[in-house]
């Protein structure tokens, strides 16, 4: 049986605000729908300046009925949308005449937000600067310095970075299961699994050097010692993640490409981000080889394929053609480059607020991404972790690890018009192209009727601004997003 509220209905395509007897405080009633709907299915309508979405939904302003229903392990709920449209066709539906009611007149809804690169654990270091006129060793070792080393620490460190997830209204993350040394850690992903978030937890490996011979071995033992997340249908599933290029011998990536293939696991790695990357691949010279050898890290044999004039991602072809692999960054790509790419199936996950901390926007040039898709290329949206964001994120009401903020940088930056069509390409990169990446089902970041979102979103908006829509003003505000609903 579906509870009810006994709440009158409003009338016409306008949200209502002043009428106490037409629609409840926001507060009060979704937190009764949510302790409810964890015992008993109930029935909750939502009304908002606008309901956008990046499968075609784009209603200004729009309504929402959603069934929240329990999923017998409380207090969890499952969501599923039995109405989209706007509040006057909302009102003519008898069937919803009861339901719980909440106004949020001065926000626009949007799916649950991905994620798609990030690296929770390093969330207690908290954010940092970087001086681009100082060596990048410096800061690679003060991330070395503070990131956690025991597990408790990583485990402490993780849920930090959960919190700051929901907190910018994400619900879905490719997380990066970082490694102190050359033992890979099944932590993050414990973690991780208890919680209400879906996705991948991507084990991290080194392999250069003498470390190369037993990189693939330690992870294969993590993986036989874990099955239950390597479950195809197990809601944060474990992945492979071998460095980058410049941490990880060509022979080692070949090694854990076939292991993710025999275990059926997603890969992805570091590739093309930087222009030391670029010359160490290319030439064998630079900070990056300097540095190796000062680690113990580089014999006279050298890496496999590097000094041999390649770009990294052509010194990465062979691999990235012999099995699907998630490109995170590629800050550095040649239109040789996105053909590779394109050929070769691989998708990539841009952080544009991290390109632009290192300042490789400004090295590299603007981020390709548009002439990426162009080519066929899909393109998620990631944070990277929380020391390359401002600290803005983490004080009190700030967005956290919200990946909508790398979203209103490009659009600030004018990579997208302010369009319907438009809008909702942009938020695709953060929701459904996500999605696909982490091996999820699209339909659950959509809004439409019969969808089953994993998550609701509520982004404020100021009302007051004239001349542009409600779906310009998420873009161009800097209001933190709200995570209102979380099913599983």
């Amino acid at each position: 049986m579906i509870r009810h509220a006994s709440i009158a209905r409003g009338s016409g395509d306008t949200v209502p605000t002043d009428n106490p007897q037409q629609t409840t405080a926001f507060s009060d009633p979704l937190d009764q729908a949510v302790s409810v709907a964890a015992r008993s299915p109930i029935l909750l309508r939502i009304d908002a300046a606008g309901v956008l979405d990046p499968a075609g939904v784009a209603l200004e302003p729009g309504s929402l009925v959603v069934e929240l229903s329990p999923t017998g392990s409380t207090p969890t709920y499952a969501i599923r949308v039995l109405a989209c449209d706007r509040p006057g066709a909302i009102d003519k539906a008898s069937t919803f005449a009861g339901a719980i009611r909440v106004s949020l007149a001065d926000s626009v809804l949007i799916p649950g937000l991905v994620n798609a690169h990030t690296h929770l654990d390093l969330s207690g270091v908290g954010p940092r600067s970087f001086d681009p006129e100082r060596p990048f060793a410096d800061w690679l070792s003060m991330v070395v310095r503070e990131r956690p080393r025991t597990d408790p620490e990583i485990e402490a460190a993780v849920n930090l970075g959960v919190d700051l997830l929901r907190r910018g209204g994400v619900v879905a993350v490719g997380d990066i299961a970082g490694a102190l040394g050359p033992t890979p850690t099944a932590i993050p992903w414990k973690t991780l699994a208890a919680t209400t978030l879906r996705g991948v937890s991507f084990v991290e490996s080194f392999g250069m050097g003498p470390g190369r011979t037993t990189a693939a071995a330690s992870v294969r033992s993590l993986l036989d010692a874990h099955p239950a997340g390597r479950s195809a249908d197990a809601p944060v599933r474990l992945g492979l993640s071998p460095h980058a290029p410049v941490s990880v011998d060509r022979r080692v990536y070949a090694e854990l490409a076939a292991l993710a293939r025999e275990y059926g696991l997603p890969l992805c790695t570091h590739l093309s981000e930087s222009p030391d990357e670029h010359l160490f691949i290319e030439r064998g010279e630079g900070p990056v080889r300097a540095f190796l050898e000062s680690m113990r890290l580089w014999d006279e044999q050298g890496p496999d394929g590097v000094g041999e004039g390649l770009t990294p991602i052509g010194h990465m072809a062979e691999i990235l053609r012999a099995g699907p692999t998630i490109a995170v960054h590629v800050n550095d790509a040649s239109d040789r480059d996105i053909e590779i790419l394109a050929e070769t199936g691989t998708p990539v996950v841009y952080c544009p607020r991290a390109s632009s901390y290192f300042g490789f926007d400004r090295s590299l040039g603007p981020h390709r991404f548009r002439d990426m898709r162009r080519a066929g290329v899909r393109v998620a949206i990631g944070t990277d972790s929380i020391i390359n964001l401002p600290a803005s994120c983490v004080e009190a009401g700030g967005s956290g690890l919200s990946t909508l903020d790398d979203l209103r940088l490009l659009y600030q930056q004018g990579d997208f018009c302010p369009t319907g069509g438009e809008l909702a390409d942009l938020l695709s990169m953060a929701t459904i192209e996500g999605a696909g990446l982490l091996g999820l089902d699209a339909s659950g970041f959509t809004l439409s009727a019969g969808s089953s979102p994993l998550g609701i979103v509520a982004v404020p908006v100021d009302t007051n601004r004239t001349g542009a829509s409600v779906f310009d003003r998420v873009f161009s505000g800097d209001f933190p997003p709200r995570l209102l609903l979380n099913g599983k």
